[in-house]
């Protein structure tokens, strides 16, 4: 069994071949116990270029009543200090050098705060009638993250190898996930040496001077409706 000294990342890049963040997601989170799907958005309104699934974490961090834990495959353990202080350590030490070409949510931790947080920095009136019974807080460290980028339609898995781990366990996760979602699509490998595609001409039917004369048109009908 070969192990990492020191935590890297393994990654492999698809071609999306039409596969939406959502039917990925859908088709991934049967088997998953804790899973997510981030998108991305500019503006507020503007669908921005990265979608990413994150499934299979080895490392939960928990908060509920100003009480934080961490869950891992040996168990559970509550934590003695402060939530945020014990989050804000677990970041630093779930650190890693993403190699260039991947975007920087591919290793790390990854999760939410709710409302409740605030409680940690403010004092406010506690709520204790809330009915979700969510944790206040959840953070958590994927084992396969997967990265639809949606400017070239391309998928890129990636998968931690955290200090002592097994560089093959990773890389066989990486295979499982492609061959699941071999079944909705095939997924060819993107050849990164492929010569670009011959740029498109664009050009348009009308001259400058009748796009100025059909705009003021419309201004004239748009004003009589008005009217």
């Amino acid at each position: 069994m070969a192990t990492s000294a020191k935590p890297k990342l393994l990654s492999r890049k698809l071609v999306a071949d039409g596969l939406s963040p959502v039917s990925i997601f859908h088709a991934l989170l049967p088997s998953q116990r804790y899973a997510f799907l981030l998108e991305s958005v500019t503006g507020g309104d503007t669908r921005g270029r990265y979608s990413i699934i994150a499934i299979d974490p080895d490392l939960i961090w928990r908060c509920k009543d100003g009480k934080a834990e961490i869950e891992t495959e040996q168990g559970i353990t509550p934590c003695d200090e402060k939530p945020l202080v014990t989050l804000e350590k677990l970041i630093a030490e779930n650190r890693m050098e993403i190699p260039d070409g991947l975007p920087p949510m591919a290793a790390g931790l990854i999760g939410m705060m709710g409302y409740e947080m605030v409680r940690e920095v403010e004092h406010l009136p506690s709520d204790k009638d809330g009915p979700s019974g969510l944790p206040d807080g959840c953070f958590m460290r994927p084992r396969l993250t997967l990265i639809h980028d949606n400017a070239n339609d391309s998928l890129t898995l990636a998968a931690p190898v955290w200090h002592g781990q097994d560089e093959a366990a990773a890389i066989a996760r990486i295979d499982a996930t492609v061959a699941q979602l071999q079944k909705i699509t095939p997924l060819p490998p993107v050849d990164e040496h492929s010569p670009a595609p011959d740029p498109v001409e664009v050009a348009s039917q009308f001259g400058f001077g009748e796009v100025r004369g059909q705009r003021h048109r419309d201004q004239a009908r748009s004003h009589d409706r008005d009217v």
